[in-house]
């Protein structure tokens, strides 16, 4: 199968989050719409302590009206590489530095977003000081050990199951 031609493109929102409507020529002629969610890549981090226990950041999510339980994350910033961006979320996000940290890979996120989430695994993080909640978050840090990780992954409870999965994966745990 080939990629379908697209034939125009137009925004349609742009605020905190931009969405362009796309229209593509099928292979049969047909025209095709979309609306895409146009937006910065992401980073997410699997970010273990050097107890061995998982750090999380317990916050609000309008989307789904919930306190959830996120691995350390966010939005890259202008000029920052994916690394950068990481160690940068994990500090803000949980007050924690990685002794090391590690790319494991970039995956759509998700068919409708034009953007990337580049997944870190951070091993020996130690606490250097307080979360430093942005305008728009309240972070609360929440550790947990790796077997009640692997049970939150299991259930679906948390929002970054492909990330935590890649982490495991990396640390030989699955």
């Amino acid at each position: 199968m080939k990629p379908w031609e697209k034939t125009g493109q137009e925004v349609v929102y742009d605020g905190r989050l931009k969405v362009v409507k796309k229209t593509f020529r099928r292979p049969d002629g047909r025209l095709a719409t979309f609306e895409v969610r146009d937006t910065l890549d992401v980073v997410c981090i699997l970010a273990v302590t050097t107890e061995g226990r998982i750090l999380f950041a317990r916050q609000f999510r309008p989307g789904l009206e919930e306190v959830m339980l996120d691995l350390p994350g966010g939005f890259m910033d202008s000029g920052e590489t994916p690394e950068q961006s990481a160690r940068r979320e994990l500090r803000e996000e949980t007050g924690y530095e990685a002794g090391e940290i590690r790319f494991l890979a970039a995956n759509p996120v998700s068919a409708y977003a034009n953007n990337r989430r580049h997944n870190f695994l951070a091993t020996g993080c130690r606490k250097v000081g307080a979360p430093q909640n942005q305008d728009q978050e309240e972070c609360e840090v929440v550790e947990l050990s790796l077997d009640e990780f692997k049970a939150r992954l299991r259930g679906g409870n948390l929002t970054d199951i492909g990330s935590g999965f890649l982490g495991l994966d990396a640390l030989k745990l699955l």
